[in-house]
């Protein structure tokens, strides 16, 4: 026969389950900051793993333009007697030097996005002048491949808009700039703008394509496209906008490969 017994719940009794609980709870928080503390740990070891890959990647991109300059340098001074030797090898030594100012920019503008010094200045501008200005830069590097490069503003009722005009100018230029940079000779390059107007807000919304038959980004990267120090395997494929700025300035961008 058993018998049942009703023991009273002391004070102190329920002191200890009142601790029990509250260092459960806080046993639960610190595993839960420790989950987020490993996290963190884990994304800034990626991060300085892609920066060490950029910045090797850049170092080689830096050396190629500079061998040039120095080189063909070295031959200007050779060919003194001869303009047209001399006017070749200067044409090269520029081409270089822009090549190479445009890596020291890109690495300025990651520093100043990595360091939230990006700011946007909205003002009045017109989208036609800033595609007809990435046009008129573009159409010479074109030339040079033999690359058809083509500008649809058709479809853009309101060319007036209120926008960062640099920031914007930037992005497009610099997507274009890399469409001409990895379409083989004979490739075809076109921009197509548009807009449709949003009735629920009164306002218009603009679309930028700009699409090639170039070398092409593999699907698994599209993800990484705007981080600052990433690039396509094998290539030395930059996408220099970073995310900061488009996410800042603009909706996100979509990418089809």
């Amino acid at each position: 026969m058993s018998e049942n017994k009703d023991y009273p719940v002391t004070k102190s009794n329920q002191n200890r389950i009142s601790d029990s609980a509250r260092n459960q709870q806080k046993i639960a928080e610190l595993e839960q900051r420790i989950a987020s503390l490993e996290k963190s740990l884990q994304e800034a070891e990626e991060a300085n793993r892609a920066k060490s890959i950029f910045l090797s990647n850049m170092s080689h991109d830096i050396r190629t333009p500079m061998n040039a300059i120095v080189g063909y340098t070295a031959l200007a001074r050779s060919q003194l007697h001869n303009p047209e030797k001399l006017a070749g090898y200067l044409d090269i030594i520029s081409t270089s030097s822009d090549q190479l100012l445009s890596l020291l920019n890109d690495v300025l503008e990651i520093s100043r996005i990595e360091s939230q010094q990006v700011h946007i200045q909205e003002t009045e501008c017109s989208i036609t002048q800033i595609l007809r200005g990435i046009e008129m830069a573009m159409l010479p590097l074109a030339a040079t491949k033999g690359i058809s490069f083509t500008l649809d503003v058709s479809g853009i009722r309101h060319p007036v808009v209120f926008s960062d005009y640099q920031r914007l100018n930037q992005v497009l230029l610099c997507i274009a700039d890399n469409a001409i940079r990895y379409t083989q000779p004979k490739g075809q390059i076109g921009i197509t703008a548009t807009e449709r107007e949003d009735l629920n807000s009164g306002r218009c919304i603009y679309q930028f394509a700009i699409r090639d038959n170039g070398i092409g980004i593999s699907r698994s990267f599209l993800s990484h496209i705007y981080e600052p120090f990433e690039r396509e395997k094998n290539t030395t494929l930059r996408v220099k906008p970073c995310r900061a700025v488009v996410e800042l300035a603009f909706n996100p961008s979509t990418w089809e490969a």
